[in-house]
């Protein structure tokens, strides 16, 4: 995860912290110039405080700190992208190309950059083991979660794609222990998501949650936790979710990817066996 992702959206600040915190992301240039006494100074905190966060970033110390942001910075000062409006009434339609295109790949980086492998390794390792996926999602959502139903369909794993309340509800009365569970929520707003992550925690169900790191709300009801691109605001009126469905949709490729090489011959034997079925029914 890049390092100023986590200084922005870590929720476990104290307020001395905080105000650190604040101080790195509006001038990050004070990490790069500063010694950490200086720092401390400016922000009106102590050396202790630079050093419980480096600690709570999980980081060696100042010195990794200042490496990460030295390293990360030429990357954020280029123009920034607006994930909400990426395109303005005047702009040429050729510049609109561009801006989709260059949000869209930012949003693959981003997300490629929040993956934790070791997480998304457990996450395959449990979908080879179980029967069923309930994958539990809006309308917003449904035609991303039904190509990767289609996807792990080819490979012979069946996927259930969950958007009316009823529905899902139904189905999580009724999960079994060989079923995950992959729940989709950008900000986790969605109230009817958290009794059925109760229901699904209590009774020890696994649990995939795929949401931004504006989430702060059921995060600690899942098993594992794939991240969203998180560029775009849950309160702004943006033009189109650009972002997060490019994102979202990276996250179920890489799953199916991953599933996939596991078994990569039989799997492409699965894949192909309805092309060859169509092919002897011609001849």
């Amino acid at each position: 995860m890049s390092i100023f992702s986590k200084l922005e959206y870590m929720q476990e600040w104290t307020q001395a912290e905080k105000q650190l915190v604040q101080l790195i992301l509006e001038d990050p240039t004070l990490v790069r110039d500063l010694p950490s006494r200086q720092l401390a100074k400016k922000a009106n905190t102590s050396l202790s405080t630079i050093y419980r966060v480096c600690e709570k970033l999980e980081i060696g110390g100042y010195a990794d700190l200042r490496f990460q942001i030295m390293q990360e910075l030429p990357l954020k000062e280029k123009k920034e992208t607006d994930f909400d409006r990426p395109f303005k009434a005047d702009d040429t339609d050729y510049e609109l190309i561009q801006s989709i295109a260059a949000l869209e790949k930012k949003a693959i980086d981003e997300t490629a950059s929040l993956i934790d492998l070791n997480t998304v390794r457990l996450i395959v390792n449990r979908m080879e083991l179980v029967q069923d996926i309930n994958l539990y999602t809006t309308t917003k959502y449904r035609n991303l979660a039904f190509d990767f139903k289609m996807n792990m369909a080819r490979v012979q794993k069946r996927v259930h794609v969950l958007t009316e309340v009823y529905d899902q509800e139904l189905a999580a009365l009724q999960t079994r222990k060989d079923t995950m569970s992959i729940v989709i929520t950008y900000a986790g707003r969605v109230r009817e998501v958290r009794p059925i992550l109760d229901y699904l925690k209590a009774n020890d169900h696994i649990v995939v949650l795929i949401s931004s790191l504006w989430d702060r709300t059921y995060t600690k009801l899942c098993d594992y936790h794939l991240v969203i691109a998180s560029n775009e605001s849950p309160s702004k009126g943006g033009i189109g979710n650009f972002g997060s469905m490019t994102s979202i949709s990276f996250i179920f490729d890489l799953l199916y990817g991953l599933y996939f090489k596991r078994n990569y011959k039989d799997n492409l034997e699965k894949s192909q066996a309805p092309f060859e079925l169509l092919k002897k029914a011609k001849d």
